[in-house]
């Protein structure tokens, strides 16, 4: 069955049912295309540094990072184990280079899987795992960070509008945490409305104070691309697809 077939026949199925085992297959394709895509023409393009971080971490960088206490990520932990399905690449970076000197400006991207528990995840479809493309900088000043934080959220918003995916740009900064900026992206479906598919955040140099990093101190973490939340809109609009799949 190839991409173009495979869109109508998924077309006519709910959105929810599209995830089992006869269709993973077929969007694993999709997903290869798009991940391949991003990181070729919109990262190592502009020269990020790829890393490999694993989809675990240790409970002691659930703890430093202060976004979920170590006894409420039971769901992820491996038993008595330190050791937790990590909810986002973010997490690993800062594990990689706890301890050690950042000397210049480090932007990066990693592809992992990534686990979540919470208790209402309506807006992911209660989707505990899935999928995505994260990218992490290291910066010198609050000034070169905010350029990388607006990179980074131009980098998915290119892919965005080069598949004709309708999206809108979302103040989150009054949210609960210790950031000092944070912004949302939001696609639009015809199925669920306005579903947020990336979060782009300035740290200021709290969590290099927090893993003992020191040099390049201010950090940001963006999305590059989520799935299969950004896919929703691909599969619905599978009409145009001779332009989306190319």
């Amino acid at each position: 069955m190839n991409l173009l077939n495979f869109l109508n026949y998924v077309q006519r199925l709910p959105l929810k049912q599209m995830y089992n085992q006869k269709l993973s297959p077929a969007l694993s394709l999709i997903e290869r295309k798009y991940i391949i895509s991003f990181e070729d023409y919109l990262l190592n393009n502009k020269g990020y540094e790829y890393h490999s971080i694993p989809s675990t971490v240790s409970i002691d960088t659930y703890e430093r990072q202060g976004t979920v206490k170590a006894k409420n990520i039971s769901l992820v932990k491996f038993g008595n184990e330190n050791i937790a399905l990590a909810g986002s690449a973010e997490q690993g970076f800062l594990e990689k280079f706890q301890g050690k000197n950042v000397k210049s400006q480090k932007k990066m991207f990693a592809t992992n899987q990534c686990f979540r528990q919470e208790d209402s995840y309506e807006k992911n479809f209660r989707l505990f795992e899935f999928k995505k493309i994260e990218q992490f900088s290291f910066e010198k000043s609050k000034y070169e960070a905010l350029l990388t934080l607006f990179e980074f959220m131009e980098n998915t918003q290119k892919f965005l509008s080069s598949n004709y995916i309708e999206h809108r740009v979302i103040d989150q900064t009054e949210d609960e945490g210790y950031h000092e900026i944070k912004m949302d992206i939001e696609i639009e479906t015809k199925t669920f409305g306005w579903i947020e598919v990336g979060s782009y955040t300035y740290f200021g140099e709290e969590q290099s104070k927090r893993f003992n990093i020191t040099g390049a101190t201010h950090t940001v973490s963006g999305t590059g691309l989520a799935f299969p939340r950004v896919l929703i809109p691909i599969i619905e609009n599978h009409k145009d697809s001779k332009l989306i799949l190319g």
